[in-house]
């Protein structure tokens, strides 16, 4: 009696998400254009001058618009995926390549910055920490401190890596999706950046990019994040050694336990993928 043949089963090794390509683009137009209208109504509404905006509603639009992109990213996550969390990057993984990989991706975005920087005579920092009130009060530097260490982390990370370049990889490929996500995270950045400092930024995007794609999570992403955050704000703002290392320490631990709180492990495999057409053969 013949014995059925299994039938050979097709599995693709990285499967993009469900977005569509265009979501990403219409859900942070959406969400920049809804924020800039509410600065502006406020603005006008308390007379405040472009340069008299208050730091604590700078502070506190940056963290509205923060918690849209999060929110934004898993609507639509929410409407097209079967399993929103896990498509968008929150996976929880084993540490330990994924370490040696985020800490390779820091170390190239490093010495490209500091190539970059030597190559254009760059003297000058990042000042978006002062610019923000970082040293007006002990409260708005903690504010800061959370904001751009912790809650930017988490919130570029799944919008840009999850959502943006989880869309894009689908429909142009994985490495001209880490390109185009590169492109704009630096550029979305132009506001509140040095202009010479959005090519850096490109870069660490688009490593970034490589790094969700080599580990299939974004929690190492999410790490290495924190960690040039945090070490910007020390740098920016002259914190002493020590506070510096609490910062760098602090910032990806908290941060990556976040994210891996509301992620989730490996589901469950999917019924194999049988080809169309294939029929098991007849027994004698």
């Amino acid at each position: 009696m013949a014995t059925l043949e299994e039938p050979p089963v097709r599995e693709d090794p990285d499967p993009a998400p469900p977005f569509p390509w265009y979501a990403p683009f219409l859900t942070g137009i959406a969400i920049y254009l809804g924020l800039g209208i509410l600065v502006a109504v406020v603005g006008v509404a308390a007379g405040w001058d472009t340069g008299d905006i208050p730091d604590r509603f700078v502070l506190f639009a940056t963290l509205l618009q923060d918690l849209a992109l999060i929110g934004g990213a898993y609507l639509i996550a929410r409407a097209t995926s079967k399993q929103p969390v896990w498509d968008l990057g929150l996976r929880r993984i084993r540490f330990g390549k994924p370490l040696l990989q985020a800490f390779a991706v820091f170390v190239a975005f490093f010495a490209f910055l500091l190539l970059w920087q030597a190559v254009l005579d760059v003297s000058q920092k990042d000042d978006l920490a002062q610019e923000l009130g970082a040293r007006d009060s002990a409260l708005n530097l903690v504010l800061v401190a959370v904001l751009v260490g912790i809650v930017a982390p988490i919130a570029e990370e799944l919008f840009f890596r999850g959502f943006l370049f989880g869309a894009l990889r689908g429909a142009i490929g994985w490495v001209a999706g880490a390109v185009v996500t590169g492109l704009v995270f630096g550029l979305i950045h132009a506001g509140g950046t040095d202009a010479v400092f959005l090519v850096p930024l490109g870069v660490l995007g688009f490593l970034l990019c490589v790094l969700y794609r080599r580990t299939g999570s974004l929690l190492p992403g999410m790490g290495v994040h924190a960690f040039n955050n945090a070490l910007a704000l020390a740098a920016t703002l002259h914190w002493a050694a020590w506070q510096g290392l609490i910062a760098v320490v602090a910032a990806p631990a908290i941060v990556v336990a976040i994210a891996a709180a509301a992620g989730v492990s490996r589901p469950s495999a999917p019924a194999p993928t049988v080809p169309a057409g294939w029929l098991p053969p007849r027994a004698p």
